[in-house]
């Protein structure tokens, strides 16, 4: 039973050593700039839970009276032919928060798409990526929010 039970579990830290090691890494943790129709500073952790699949968790702010926290689950893949670091995602999720004096209360959902790169000599990812939001709960007219570009970079782990 003792065999049985230490066979079962190196095949199981085999696979996923292997499933991580297609990922690069399986976590990171950084800063995100955002630019476009109002520009964000804030923070990203990313966790992968297999090779192409992870979550992302971004809190976010204006630098003056606003926040917002996101939630995001992507698929991610390398370019067919391209060098091993270099990776496409896409996925979705949602995000609620408070600008301030401008729009109390926000919720919505969000998309993502981008490139990510991870550097094989240093523990560093940096992605480019498209995030748009729509907002369902506001205070305000403009409820979608297309033009939002991310700069992030994390040290990975």
């Amino acid at each position: 039973m003792r065999a049985v039970i230490a066979i079962s579990a190196s095949v199981f830290f085999a696979f996923s050593a292997a499933a991580y090691a297609a990922a690069d890494y399986t976590a990171g943790l950084g800063l995100r700039l955002e630019a476009g129709a109002d520009g964000n500073a804030g923070i990203s952790y990313k966790q992968f839970l297999s090779a192409r699949n992870a979550v992302e968790g971004l809190l976010l702010t204006d630098l003056n009276d606003g926040v917002e926290v996101s939630g995001l689950y992507m698929f991610q893949s390398r370019f067919p032919g391209s060098a091993r670091d270099l990776r496409w995602y896409a996925g979705g999720g949602a995000h609620i928060g408070t600008w301030g004096k401008h729009d109390e209360f926000v919720l919505g959902p969000d998309g993502i798409l981008g490139v990510e790169y991870s550097f094989t000599d240093i523990p560093l990812s940096i992605s480019i990526d498209w995030h748009p939001v729509f907002n369902i709960i506001t205070e305000k007219n403009d409820r979608f929010w297309p033009a939002k570009f991310g700069l992030t970079m994390r040290y990975t782990f």
